[in-house]
């Protein structure tokens, strides 16, 4: 890919990342996108790979990132129907010194 061409592929990137259609915005929710550059890493971010089903993932785990700070509430996804989900991520919650009750099951129906 030419120079240009990258330059044009992660300035679209970056737009889809951010952009959210109109018709959710009740939601009140923002999204961000961080660059997953090897330039980004460091002492305050490293570069993780885990496992999912067949698929390896790279995720840039953030070294104290103010999560108390930024996080009001967690809201899971009408697709995932285990109450496992919620309940491990209660106490993940807790070992972060955060309240559980911030985890709420999406209301929304499924189509």
């Amino acid at each position: 890919m030419l120079h240009n061409e990258q330059m044009i592929y992660d300035d679209v990137l970056q737009y889809c990342l951010r952009i959210k259609s109109p018709d959710f915005s009740f939601e009140h929710e923002y999204r961000f996108g961080i660059p997953f550059e090897d330039q980004y890493l460091g002492e305050k971010a490293t570069k993780e790979f885990t496992l999912v089903g067949n698929t390896i993932r790279p995720q840039l785990e953030l070294k104290k990132f103010p999560v108390a700070d930024v996080i009001e509430e967690i809201t899971i996804s009408p697709f995932v129907t285990s109450e496992l989900t919620k309940i491990g991520l209660q106490e993940l919650l807790k070992s972060k010194n955060m309240s559980p009750d911030i985890v709420k099951q999406s209301s929304i129906k499924i189509r």
